[in-house]
């Protein structure tokens, strides 16, 4: 059964800017060599997803997307550009229309069924999901911008915060 009385609440950061690398060579070290320069520079790295080891092109390599504040995008563009060579990547693309949702609660990964909640409140917005990050305290996920505010009152509605 679930309990969705472990979520605590829905948090919105509207500050961030999603960052995908494209056609990342699929080796060991490689993701290190993404995130180096940004840890070098003080640059916060919010949620980092890597898909399969194909990209959406059918090449080899891996696409690795993260979110940066939207401060550091320039910065964070700037040293993956100059670090491409040990990376070897095919595309940097930056995205500014994106909030980051969450929703906040305690041991989430022993509850089944908390993010199918938030998957299915999104999808009855008509909300795509563009990313998906999980931990044992919280599940965020990047949306549009435009619909920040809808996501986060179908996430209060789904999971009857506002009736608390």
């Amino acid at each position: 059964m679930i309990d969705r009385k472990k979520i605590r609440g829905v948090s919105l950061s509207a500050n961030e800017v999603k960052i995908t690398v494209l056609g990342v060579r699929d080796e060991p070290g490689t993701v290190g060599a993404i995130f180096r320069p940004l840890a070098s520079a003080d640059i916060d790295v919010s949620m980092i997803v890597q898909d399969l080891s194909r990209t959406s092109k059918g090449d080899d390599g891996t696409d690795v997307t993260f979110t940066v504040e939207q401060k550091d995008k320039d910065l964070t563009l700037k040293l993956i550009a100059d670090a491409r060579e040990e990376i070897g990547f095919r595309e940097i693309i930056a995205d500014e229309d994106v909030v980051r949702v969450s929703v906040i609660g305690m041991n989430l990964e022993k509850n089944t069924g908390m993010a199918q909640i938030m998957f299915d409140a999104l999808g009855k917005e008509g909300i795509n999901i563009q990313a998906i990050s999980t931990s044992e305290v919280k599940i965020s996920v990047l949306v549009a911008n435009e619909f920040a505010e809808r996501a986060v009152r179908a996430l209060h509605s789904a999971y009857i915060l506002d009736a608390r």
